[in-house]
């Protein structure tokens, strides 16, 4: 059995070991996600140096992880080190599926098992049955289900950006029309975004404008029933803003100016954030939360990542995707670290090793 035989077999598992984790809240799939990613490095390329780099940066966040607890008083070891650990096998899956010779194919098979499966559920439970889309997943409400979509699409994008693979406009098309049943902002937003980005970059002046014009008047003439459908029936209904995140985010800013030192070692939920408390400890952003596991720390490390990515990349389709990631990242506790950020890690490997051309 060739190595590129085995990774794939690898990289199909853990794609189905997270996806357990979420549909059925069994931990035990995480620890085979984990397992599985000590199985692949001896079969993915990694250099030595970055090797190096990994376990460094994983020591830089326990300790400052356990500086930042000790001082916060709320979580323990176990917590920082699950977190860490889902960002190292992550990154590790990442770059399995960089190694991949065929890694488009299997991942488009992949979604469209995960798009056969929501399509299942839609059946099932009924297109309009918006409270039961909340329990697709254990883990996770259908705006994660959503998110799953987005990831995806995003990772089979940057997967054939990175390998001249074309990508059919179906998956950009089916993602949204996914998202708009489920009835999320975000996700109606960025798959939007992403399917007209697609359209603008992939065919000529003359299709765009034909599909622009033809959209026009799908919208001219339904005016009224898309107007009623959006409002009455999907989070537009509460505005574009989300009250409840902005509430969240000045609480814990006014958190960090009661007390400066929050702002490297983070914010105890308990005694000083009572939204994210009654959430649930779910701060709904993603770089909130890893604040409050590492302090400052977490904070510069994925900053610095995304300027990386848009200073390097020299790519619209990448710095364009990563823009989506960020957005998606500030307004759900999804990513940074959780396997969600298999699509982020690998187009910054991808930058890393410069293997995307200027578009």
């Amino acid at each position: 059995m060739s190595k590129n035989t085995i990774l794939s077999i690898i990289v199909v598992l853990q794609f189905l070991a997270y996806f357990m984790v979420l549909k059925f809240n069994e931990p035990n799939y995480l620890l085979l996600f984990f397992l599985l990613g000590v199985v692949a490095i001896p079969f993915v390329r990694i250099k030595n140096n970055d090797f190096i780099n990994l376990i460094v940066f994983s020591l830089l966040f326990i300790f400052f992880g356990v500086l930042s607890q000790q001082y916060s008083k709320q979580y323990e070891i176990y917590n920082i080190l699950s977190s860490l650990f889902q960002g190292v096998f992550t990154y590790i899956f990442a770059l399995s599926i960089y190694s991949l010779s065929n890694a488009y194919q299997y991942v488009k098979w992949l979604f469209i098992a995960y798009l056969g499966m929501l399509s299942f559920e839609f059946i099932n439970l009924g297109i309009t049955n918006v409270d039961a889309f909340n329990h697709i997943l254990a883990i996770g409400s259908r705006n994660i289900v959503s998110a799953i979509c987005l990831c995806f699409l995003i990772l089979l994008l940057a997967i054939g950006a990175a390998t001249g693979r074309r990508v059919s406009i179906f998956y950009p098309v089916v993602t949204f029309v996914f998202c708009f049943f489920l009835y999320g902002k975000s996700g109606i937003i960025l798959s939007f975004l992403i399917l007209l980005f697609f359209i603008i970059r992939c065919f000529s002046s003359k299709i765009v404008i034909f599909t622009f014009f033809i959209s026009f008047l799908l919208l001219l003439f339904n005016y009224n029933n898309i107007y009623y459908y959006v409002i009455q029936h999907t989070n537009f209904s509460s505005g574009f803003e989300s009250v409840e995140r902005l509430e969240i985010i000045k609480e814990y800013i006014n958190a960090i100016e009661n007390d400066g030192f929050r702002i490297f070692f983070g914010v105890n939920i308990k005694d000083n954030l009572p939204m994210v408390l009654y959430y649930g400890n779910n701060p709904h952003n993603s770089f909130l939360n890893g604040h409050i596991l590492y302090g400052l720390f977490h904070t510069i490390f994925f900053i610095i990542l995304f300027f990386y990515i848009f200073i390097k990349s020299n790519n619209l389709l990448f710095s364009f995707l990563t823009f989506c990631l960020l957005i998606r990242y500030s307004i759900d506790t999804l990513g940074l670290f959780s396997p969600f950020d298999v699509s982020l890690f690998y187009i910054f490997i991808v930058i890393k090793n410069k293997l995307v051309n200027k578009v």
